[in-house]
């Protein structure tokens, strides 16, 4: 993960971060080796590499899917490696979308804000304004296999940016779509990263 430039207050801050998997007694693999970056709020961070660098491992620990073996993920300061993704407000969008298959575009955006308990008032004016700004209005009542690649990945987006996360991590989430519809929804990414 590399910074433009060396924040001196960081919003997001990665300490050493290491992740070992051991397999058996006597064989463990190495995944990610002491990382560190401070990450500036508003910045745009790629982590670029091949396949197999283990950038999706960096991403679900930032995320807190996992664990690190060594290390400290801060957020404004403060540590939150032992807290659960539930408690971190870092949603992720995943490249296959990750969408529940039983449930419905509204059902699906409103995941996350109904784990909040939140009132149906409020659920239903925030899943409407998603609707709106990612061009799924008249899809609300489909499921995720009556969808087209583009709007399943809207759906998972909406899903994510309905919590108004302070952070949003992407593993890969344009890699299903075609060369245009690439082109579109990264620059309605940008929009919403500027906004």
């Amino acid at each position: 993960m590399i910074s433009s430039q060396e924040p001196s207050s960081a919003f997001l801050e990665l300490k050493a971060i290491s992740k070992t998997y051991h397999i058996s007694k006597s064989c463990s693999v190495q995944a990610v080796t002491s990382v560190s970056c401070k990450i500036s709020e508003g910045e745009f961070v790629a982590l670029i590499g091949p396949a197999g660098c283990e950038k999706s491992t960096l991403l679900r620990i930032i995320a807190g899917f996992l664990k690190p073996s060594e290390g400290d993920v801060l957020l404004e300061g403060k540590t939150i490696t032992s807290l659960g993704p539930q408690d971190r407000s870092i949603p992720m969008v995943f490249q296959n979308y990750a969408l529940f298959p039983h449930f419905n575009v509204f059902e699906n955006i409103a995941y996350g804000l109904r784990a909040r308990n939140l009132s149906e008032d409020i659920i239903g004016h925030d899943v409407a304004m998603m609707c709106q700004m990612l061009n799924l209005v008249g899809v609300e009542n489909r499921f995720p296999d009556e969808l087209s690649d583009g709007q399943q990945q809207r759906v998972a987006l909406a899903r994510a940016l309905v919590l108004k996360p302070k952070i949003l991590l992407f593993d890969e989430p344009l890699s299903n779509l075609d060369a245009r519809l690439r082109i579109q929804t990264r620059a309605q990414i940008k929009r919403i990263q500027a906004t």
